[in-house]
């Protein structure tokens, strides 16, 4: 690969996916990942690297989606710390980043740039759920339960939908 095809700018699905994986993440930090893995298990086109081929193994879809249950079940816990606080912030970036990276590769782009769409879309992901959450608990009197439980949902679809066709 010549330094041309490796700076390739990905196409606007690729990006809309990776954008998508990062708001999943920045909702749901393992979600985006889980939902890859049960995809790339599926897909028989050939690893492209250490990450993409862990994703691809046929027991990640399981230990990763047992650790989105588990995830899902801890945001509800009143110990655990903001998704805005430095670290639970950085591993939502993180797993917007990897995702973007890995689908962006797969389609033969950059994954540098799919790397960068995931991460900045997590980022601003994980902003904008903690500050709607925030209004419509404090502000508009919902349950906090009803609102996490719709965001657990919103993620999963989102998820799904992204890696769809």
């Amino acid at each position: 690969m010549n330094y041309s095809e490796a700076a390739a700018i990905p196409g606007p699905r690729v990006l809309t996916r990776a954008a998508a994986l990062g708001v999943v993440a920045g909702m749901r930090s393992l979600a985006a990942p889980a939902a890859l893995s049960r995809h790339l298990v599926h897909d028989p086109t050939v690893p492209h690297g250490v990450i993409d081929d862990l994703l691809s193994r046929p027991a990640a879809p399981r230990v990763l989606g047992i650790a989105s249950a588990a995830e899902h079940l801890a945001d509800k816990l009143p110990l655990i710390p903001a998704r805005t606080d430095p670290g639970p912030l950085a591993a939502r970036i993180a797993a917007g980043a990897l995702c973007g990276a890995v689908i962006a590769r797969r389609a033969g782009d950059s994954a540098v740039t799919g790397a960068v769409v995931g991460g900045l879309a997590a980022a601003a992901a994980t902003f904008a759920a903690y500050h709607l959450r925030h209004a419509l608990t404090t502000d508009a009197g919902v349950p906090d339960i009803a609102i996490a439980l719709a965001e657990d949902v919103a993620a999963v679809a989102l998820g799904e939908a992204a890696l769809r066709g």
